[in-house]
């Protein structure tokens, strides 16, 4: 299992190149780890906001976590889930806590649409029943993120849009799960985008694999799939 300072200084941007590699290679392969690295981030966070984190770690809490707007919506979302979980005073203050934690909730899911709509490697709101998500190859690191689709029930289609990277058309791509799995393969003629069928990807990690015309190297990819 991943170190928690290690977890702690690659969160905070802290953490060599060679710590951070390991890191998220842990936390891709192996789902106890990525579930150690949700718990320290939540640590994290709440030693933020109950105003614990000092020093260079706030600074740095601010300057490099809060830098991508993902991070920034957890927090918001951890604001207000703290609140919410706070114990109300008075009556009065009950009926006046209503509106505005949903309020708060409102406020919430419109940043998250709009966040979702404006970034690479995050799931574009579905028209009709086909779901975009635009990933960027895995060694552009994004700040440890893996792309993630939410795959409601209405989505019949995952439309993977991939960074092209060197590679030329057309192109062919094969999706695996990070036990080595084949679940899906197609090819895609002028641009690297590719539909699958949402059926053939249960919850978890995958790894795609896209190959160019020459078929002389393979760009390796990193999708997460969700369901609500």
């Amino acid at each position: 299992m991943p170190d928690e300072t290690v977890i702690r200084q690659y969160l905070l941007g802290e953490a060599s190149e060679e710590e951070a590699q390991a890191l998220e290679g842990a936390y891709f392969a192996k789902e106890e780890a990525l579930d150690e690295v949700g718990a320290v981030e939540a640590d994290l966070l709440e030693e933020y906001l109950a105003g614990r984190l000092t020093g260079s770690s706030r600074l740095r809490f601010e300057s490099h976590y809060l830098r991508t707007p993902e991070h920034r919506q957890r927090l918001a979302m951890a604001r207000a889930l703290r609140v919410e979980a706070r114990p109300p005073q008075r009556t009065r203050k009950v009926l006046y806590f209503f509106p505005l934690a949903a309020a708060a909730i409102l406020v919430l899911t419109v940043l998250a649409v709009v966040w979702a709509l404006k970034l690479p490697g995050e799931a574009r709101l579905p028209q009709a029943s086909v779901l975009t998500l635009r990933v960027p190859l895995v060694a552009v690191r994004g700040e440890g993120e893996i792309p993630t689709a939410v795959l409601g029930p209405g989505v019949r289609a995952l439309d993977l849009r991939l960074e092209q990277g060197t590679a030329a058309p057309p192109y062919t791509l094969l999706v695996r799960t990070v036990e080595g799995q084949e679940v899906w393969q197609g090819e895609a003629a002028a641009e690297p985008t590719f539909r699958i069928p949402a059926a053939t990807l249960p919850t978890g990690d995958y790894v795609a694999e896209m190959r160019g015309g020459d078929r002389s190297s393979v760009q390796r990819y990193a999708v997460r799939v969700l369901r609500p």
